[in-house]
């Protein structure tokens, strides 16, 4: 039944799918000690730093995998990542065209640096820039 629910849930919102779901009783308290748990869990999340060689490792996989779709015929590069924050973890990906980088190909990213370090249950922010000039 609660996996029915979940599954309901995240069709209408696949944005969550993200986020942990716990099914507990406030009237009984069963599985409240456990939403504590993944609090401190997520928290903790929330301070992940991860080397820039490893994210972009993870950047250059998920392109070899899905190149980001063309617009009007120009290419669109992802050259480099690197994480620049955290609480919540910020990426920077610089790109030789930043706005014509999709909705849906950002969320494809998105999900792709989820899977590889456990995210679950954590915000996570990107900033897509464009290459400075010299």
């Amino acid at each position: 039944m609660a996996d029915r629910g979940q599954k309901l849930v995240v069709e209408r919102a696949p944005f969550l799918r993200a986020y942990p779901f716990v099914y507990l009783s406030a009237l009984t308290g069963f599985r409240v000690r456990k939403v504590l748990d993944l609090i401190v869990g997520v928290a903790k999340t929330r301070e992940t730093r991860v080397p820039t060689s490893e994210v972009n490792r993870r950047l250059e996989l998920l392109v070899a995998r899905n190149q980001p779709p063309q617009t009007s015929g120009r290419e669109v590069k992802l050259l480099y990542a690197s994480q620049v924050g955290i609480k919540p973890p910020t990426f920077a990906i610089v790109s030789n065209r930043p706005d014509a980088v999709p909705e849906s190909y950002r969320r494809y990213i998105e999900r792709g640096f989820r899977e590889a370090w456990d995210f679950r249950g954590v915000p996570l922010r990107f900033k897509y820039r464009r290459r400075s000039e010299r």
